[in-house]
């Protein structure tokens, strides 16, 4: 293409200094015509305007396509659903992240306000927490010797009552199970 594009002269020139003589050259330029549409030199080359309509083809950019119904309704389906799994997989994780961070915090202020405005040192705080332990302890051990006292009764009173008086196992769990939910209170 660069050949064809190059002026007459050029290509004369070109070939004498390949070694041919006029002749060959003539016959060369006989054999292989000038291609019509490429004019003879660039000088005189001249680029052929756009007609206007095809200005107003090129400069107008193409219509955006009208939103259909069935996009919108796709797109609206699509995001309630994204949004279900979101609610259904994510927000427990975070949700209980939040509950778990509000209660330690919680916690920290029912400590702080047991110790006095925050300044009580991990002392007293072990401190009030032995206490705690002491109290819950005692109150065990009452238990456990008010059953035990309740256990002797019963084996005594089993032994001196009839057939007909005497407690059945289910009467000792119902029992067993009241005092349980009053330690727990």
């Amino acid at each position: 293409m660069q050949v064809r594009s190059s002026p007459a002269s050029s290509k004369r020139a070109f070939l004498q200094q390949k070694g041919l003589t006029a002749e060959e050259i003539a016959e060369a330029f006989k054999r292989v015509p000038e291609v019509p549409g490429l004019p003879a030199s660039p000088s005189t080359a001249v680029v052929p305007s756009p007609s206007p309509s095809q200005q107003q083809q090129t400069l107008q950019p193409p219509k955006p396509e009208p939103i259909r119904w069935s996009q919108i309704i796709f797109s609206t389906g699509l995001f309630a659903a994204s949004a279900y799994t979101v609610k259904s997989l994510v927000w427990p994780y975070v949700h209980d992240a939040w509950n778990s961070w509000r209660g330690s915090k919680n916690n920290e202020e029912i400590i702080k306000k047991e110790t006095g405005d925050g300044e009580g040192t991990n002392k007293e705080v072990a401190t009030a927490v032995a206490e705690a332990i002491r109290a819950q302890t005692m109150e065990l051990t009452s238990s456990i010797e008010a059953l035990k006292e309740l256990v002797c009764s019963l084996k005594q009173n089993s032994e001196s009552a009839s057939v007909e008086e005497k407690v059945t196992a289910a009467d000792l769990r119902q029992e067993l199970h009241s005092i349980a939910a009053s330690l727990g209170e």
